[in-house]
């Protein structure tokens, strides 16, 4: 089992800026709530933008939209749209998340939202961030510590205060019958609650679509062939990933 899911994150590469304006609120505001997966409402973001000739900065309002319980977020950019869940405040619902169901709730917001605003895509991205059971050790002596200390001889039996890993590899998924070239980055590393001296290992995870292929060739349900696609490789990290914190 998943000892604490964070946040889950879809999202995609977009064609254009949907810009805000009363029309779009009403109308995307009630195709959201229709899926009933959570009730949102709408939020105003605004970003710094920097002109050039001018050397000034202006603020540009975003569409957006917040959950009523404050953990789930929609936010548009000028070339990005991302679904955002947290649970990190949900104690009791967080060790218990279906991690493949959420996911496919919150691509069924991303697809909605792609399909209503007419927009096109080049790439694709995953994002979930997993913590591992408590650590009552020096993570030195976790598996996660082990395979690090492994490879410098100085840091064995030493305590360790800090560590971090990273990797990267290319993988291949089909989407819509088309093969594409997926990055699958693992960054780990410890993380510690000062509150109560828990230890416990941190996974952000983030699979997406390689940057080199910038034409816009997804359309809004190429979501669903992306997330069927890397399905098995989340299925394979995760429990890698938990047996990290064992000895």
């Amino acid at each position: 089992m998943i000892a604490k899911v964070i946040t889950l994150q879809v999202s995609a590469f977009i064609d254009k800026r949907v810009e805000p304006s009363s029309d779009k609120f009403s109308t995307l505001l009630q195709q959201i709530n229709n899926l009933k997966y959570k009730e949102f409402m709408p939020s105003i973001r605004n970003t710094q933008n920097l002109n050039i000739d001018t050397g000034l900065f202006s603020l540009v309002p975003n569409l957006g939209f917040v959950s009523a319980d404050k953990y789930g977020q929609i936010l548009f950019n000028d070339n990005r749209l991302d679904v955002i869940m947290t649970y990190n405040d949900l104690e009791a619902v967080s060790d218990k998340i279906d991690i493949d169901a959420e996911a496919s709730s919150l691509s069924k917001l991303l697809q909605l939202l792609l399909q209503s605003c007419d927009l096109k895509a080049n790439r694709f991205a995953y994002n979930a961030d997993i913590l591992s059971n408590p650590i009552n050790k020096n993570i030195a002596n976790t598996q996660f510590g082990k395979n690090l200390v492994e490879m410098l001889s100085f840091y064995k039996e030493k305590e360790l205060f800090d560590c971090v890993s990273r990797a990267n590899v290319h993988s291949e998924i089909e989407i819509n019958n088309n093969k594409e070239i997926i990055n699958v980055i693992t960054e780990l590393n410890e993380a510690f609650n000062r509150e109560n001296d828990e230890k416990r290992i941190h996974c952000h995870l983030d699979i997406n679509t390689i940057p080199e292929n910038t034409e816009f060739r997804f359309s809004f349900s190429d979501y669903e062939y992306f997330l069927n696609g890397i399905k098995k490789i989340v299925s394979e990290i995760i429990p890698n990933f938990e047996e990290l914190s064992n000895e």
